[in-house]
């Protein structure tokens, strides 16, 4: 309804032809004279960010999650096990993100029942937050600099690939932008000539 300039991150749809999740980025497009014209949209495998979260070495049990801000688990990497599309509204997280935008705490896991060890980032520009747990049987004394390392690396990268995902978008506005003015000119050029009563005659120059 507004033109908010936001990309808008939706919850995780699994298609019921190919059997795999998919997760749209989407920002609004305008008509010329602001009014809403639709939108632009690309869809992302949320394999794109397991694949970098497995890489992240966390110990046994330990998960890293990709979650909005509504509570929907856009992707869920724990081993090699990768979910997507849990509602975890209801975890501890939630209780905290009012009062601070990173943290920590240990709280058996909604999805799987495990207690672990949490860090949590939201990141600045998305209503996403960036979740890292490890188990508490396996906690290291040096938990909290390793996390902290792990957070900013998942966050950074989750950052990057949504930037790539927001270029393509501006890129598909701009596109947009220049066949409606090209539009525009082709009208008035031809209402001029069809108008005019005069001869309109095009030349090459030799």
């Amino acid at each position: 309804r507004n033109d908010t300039r936001a990309v808008f991150i939706s919850e995780p749809r699994f298609g019921s032809t190919d059997g795999k999740w998919t997760l749209y980025l989407s920002v609004r497009t305008n008509e010329a004279d602001g009014s809403f014209g639709g939108f632009a949209a690309i869809g992302m495998d949320p394999a794109y960010f397991s694949r970098i979260y497995t890489e992240l070495d966390l110990g046994k049990d330990a998960v890293v999650v990709l979650v909005g801000r509504d509570g929907i688990i856009r992707v869920r990497a724990a081993g090699a096990n990768v979910t997507a599309g849990q509602n975890v509204a209801d975890a501890q997280v939630f209780r905290l993100l009012p009062a601070a935008n990173h943290g920590s705490f240990i709280a058996r896991s909604v999805v799987d029942q495990v207690t672990r060890i949490f860090s949590y980032r939201a990141l600045k520009d998305y209503p996403l937050v960036v979740v890292i747990g490890t188990s508490q049987a396996l906690a290291l004394s040096n938990h909290d600099s390793r996390m902290r390392i792990y957070l900013w690396a998942a966050g950074a990268v989750t950052g990057v690939i949504l930037g790539l995902g927001l270029f393509a978008l501006v890129q598909i506005r701009r596109k947009e932008k220049a066949n409606e003015a090209l539009r525009v000119s082709e009208e008035k050029f031809s209402t001029a000539f069809h108008a005019s009563p005069d001869w309109v005659v095009l030349s090459k120059p030799e």
